[in-house]
């Protein structure tokens, strides 16, 4: 007899052509009881969405990868913070070139390959949620 399983508030909408990563990273937040509201494969495909109106309330994080196809997760996510102004926005990918252009646009980052804790953690103090370390 389980109880219904509880899950945070906060919206999280995820960027990634990769659909291996992408249902990865799906799964690491499902764990930390978040819930997805969004995954695309192309900006161009998360920008349709948000304008339709299907996502008028937004969402509270964005993960986005910075290699799409067609325009880059950085500008993407430009129009996303235009957009949606209240976003807390990470840009993910490989690339360790972009840090410095994703940190002056005011987005976090994250270098892939990136281990569970250190993603978990980013997405914590992104939505600006407690962060614990736990000590061994």
């Amino acid at each position: 007899m389980g109880g219904a399983e509880i899950y945070s508030p906060k919206r999280i909408a995820i960027v990634e052509d990769d659909s291996d990563i992408s249902d990865v990273l799906v799964k690491i937040l499902e764990r930390q009881r978040y819930r997805v509201s969004l995954v695309a494969g192309s900006g161009e495909e998360i920008l349709s969405s948000i304008k339709s109106g299907k996502f008028r309330d937004g969402f509270d994080l964005l993960i986005a990868d910075y290699r799409l196809p067609g325009i880059n997760g950085i500008d993407v996510a430009k129009e996303i913070a235009h957009l949606l102004p209240k976003s807390s926005i990470i840009i993910s990918t490989a690339d360790d070139t972009v840090e410095e252009e994703a940190r002056r646009a005011g987005f976090s980052f994250i270098l892939k390959p990136f281990g569970i804790s250190k993603f978990v953690d980013l997405v914590k103090s992104s939505l600006s949620e407690t962060v614990f370390v736990e000590n061994d």
